[in-house]
């Protein structure tokens, strides 16, 4: 079973959206919707993710601890935890060990 967190996401010059994450074998999924839109999935190879930080204050999603995801050309993708404020760091270290593995 794959492990799933509530958490909401922006990516350059797109809405901010909020659904779930979901680690798979070879990727990241983000699935959710923004206010107006249908559903959006968005994936994300663990190899395209060239480095992980958290973000300033300043750059933070509605005021919570935020996780950057540098993706190269793609840009920086943004996410926060909705539910958990603890899972921020679940994820990061899940994002770390995946992409040591490839």
């Amino acid at each position: 079973m794959h492990r799933t967190y509530a958490v909401t996401w922006e990516e350059p010059g797109l809405p901010r959206h909020a659904g779930k994450l979901e680690f798979r074998e070879h990727e990241l999924s983000l699935e959710g919707r923004n206010n107006g839109s249908g559903p959006v999935t968005v994936l994300v190879p663990y190899e395209q993710i060239a480095e992980l930080r958290l973000a300033p204050s300043g750059q933070r999603l509605d005021g919570r601890p935020t996780l950057v995801l540098e993706l190269g050309a793609r840009g920086p993708l943004r996410l926060a935890s909705i539910a958990a404020p603890g899972s921020l760091s679940e994820i990061a270290d899940e994002l770390t060990q995946l992409r040591s593995c490839r």
